[in-house]
C-alpha cells in the first residue's frame, strides 16, 4: 500500500522509502513504460486512526499501473494510474467502508538517496498520517489523520529517513482538495 502523510498512497504504496524499492522490482513494460503495480501494493496496512486501528486493504478492483524513470541526477520519477478500490475496517468495532474508489493519478519524485520525496496526488484517494511527524503536519493543516480526497490535488514534500522509511518532516506545498474525514464515515457505518 502507499502510505502518505497525508503513505502512498497512495494511494496507496509506501511513499516513505517503499516507493523506490517497489519501483525497482518493476520490469520494463511495452505500453509506454506502464506496468501493473506489484502485488504488495494491495497488501493491508494498519493505520492508527479514529481512536483505534483501521486496516486499509486493496479492494476487488486492482488495475493500478506504475511507470518509472531514473533521471540524470539519480532521482526516480514514478507515476501511478488505473482503477482501484480499497476496503477500510476499524478493528475496535468492525465498522467498514467497502470498495472505496481510489483511482486518482499521482506521481512521486524520490531523491537518489531516498531522503526526500515530492508527491502530487489527485483525488479520489485515501491518505493517512502514519507517524507523529505526519500527524502534527495534518493537525497544523487542519486535516483529519485518515481522509478521503474526493477530488482535487495535494502536493507534498517529505523528508524521509532512508534507513527506516519514516517521515522526519512534512511540507504541504499545495492543498486544493475536497477532503472527507473517514472516521466520521466509519462512525456512521458502525451505527448501521
Amino acid at each position: 500500500m502507499r502510505r502518505v502523510l497525508v503513505g502512498t498512497a497512495a494511494a496507496v504504496m509506501v511513499l516513505s522509502g517503499g516507493v523506490a524499492s517497489a519501483a525497482d522490482a518493476q520490469p520494463p513494460g511495452d505500453d509506454e513504460g506502464w506496468v501493473p503495480v506489484p502485488e504488495e501494493f494491495y497488501e493491508p496496512v494498519d493505520v492508527e486512526a479514529c481512536g483505534s486501528v483501521v486496516t486499509v486493504a486493496g479492494g476487488d478492483v486492482r488495475e493500478a499501473e506504475v511507470r518509472q524513470q531514473v533521471l540524470d541526477d539519480g532521482s526516480t520519477f514514478l507515476e501511478f494510474r488505473g482503477s482501484r478500490t480499497v476496503d477500510l475496517t476499524r478493528q475496535s468495532d468492525g465498522a467498514t467502508i467497502d470498495e472505496l474508489d481510489v483511482w486518482g493519478r499521482s506521481w512521486d519524485l524520490v531523491s537518489s538517496d531516498g531522503s526526500e520525496v515530492v508527491a502530487e496526488l489527485d483525488g479520489p484517494l485515501v491518505l493517512w498520517a502514519g507517524n507523529d511527524v505526519e500527524r502534527a503536519a495534518a493537525d497544523e493543516a487542519g486535516l483529519p489523520h485518515l481522509m478521503y480526497v474526493q477530488e482535487g490535488t495535494i502536493l507534498l514534500r517529505l523528508t524521509v529517513d532512508p534507513a527506516t522509511g519514516e517521515s522526519t518532516a512534512v511540507d504541504g506545498l499545495r492543498l486544493e482538495a475536497d477532503v472527507v474525514d473517514l472516521c466520521g464515515v466509519l462512525d456512521e457505518a458502525a451505527g448501521d
